[in-house]
């Protein structure tokens, strides 16, 4: 059973890693696709996530899933949880207490062409740095990753990842660093923990 990661955060949350190496028939034995999905690789993915939700929590509603307009999933009422998949990897993180949001990310290079797109120029100038002097290789797929967990975390879907979403690149430490996202209201300070594993990069709030 390629329960690939798990990590109890606290007694109200808890993360998981499920590395998918079954066909979708050992899936199917226990859980339903909640959509059409036509892409096969897309549909294993969200079927591996959705099981996994039930490996890990066995009381979890499905049946009280919605989808919000900026098409993050969430419960009507119950626990709160974020589910993020690549390749052939799933993550769920899982809290009974507080918003929370997880994603994953494949270490390479692609993300290199997109740097522009989420970071501005003296952040790409700052994170070159970190990446000579630190021998950190997979910082830029690890902010990527960052960014997007913070835009599910938000769940509002209307996001400048470039101005709202600011990474503290001062903070970064082992396993976690600061960021704050911006909003037209506020200024919202979030913890970002990250762990990373030979394949992908993995980042959550919680």
């Amino acid at each position: 059973m390629p329960l690939f990661y798990q990590q109890h955060i606290n007694q109200h949350t808890q993360i998981a890693i499920w590395k998918i190496e079954e066909k979708e028939d050992f899936f199917l034995e226990k859980v339903v696709a909640q959509k059409e999905i036509a892409n096969q690789q897309k549909r294993l993915q969200h079927l591996a996530a959705r099981y996994l939700l039930q490996y890990i929590a066995p009381d979890f509603r499905f049946e009280n899933v919605q989808i919000s307009t900026s098409g993050k999933p969430f419960l009507i009422e119950g626990e709160c949880f974020s589910i993020s998949h690549c390749q052939n990897f799933a993550a769920i993180i899982i809290s009974s207490q507080k918003n929370v949001a997880i994603d994953i990310e494949i270490n390479n290079d692609k993300v290199l062409k997109i740097l522009h797109k989420f970071l501005q120029e003296d952040e790409i100038i700052k994170m070159n740095e970190i990446v000579v002097n630190k021998d950190f290789q997979q910082l830029p797929t690890l902010i990527w990753s960052a960014k997007e967990t913070m835009f599910k975390w938000y769940g509002d879907g209307n996001v400048d990842f470039k101005t709202m979403l600011k990474i503290d690149f001062n903070s970064i430490i082992h396993n976690k660093f600061s960021s704050i996202l911006i909003t037209k209201e506020k200024q919202i300070p979030l913890d970002i923990y990250y762990k990373i594993f030979n394949e992908f990069c993995l980042t959550y709030i919680a």
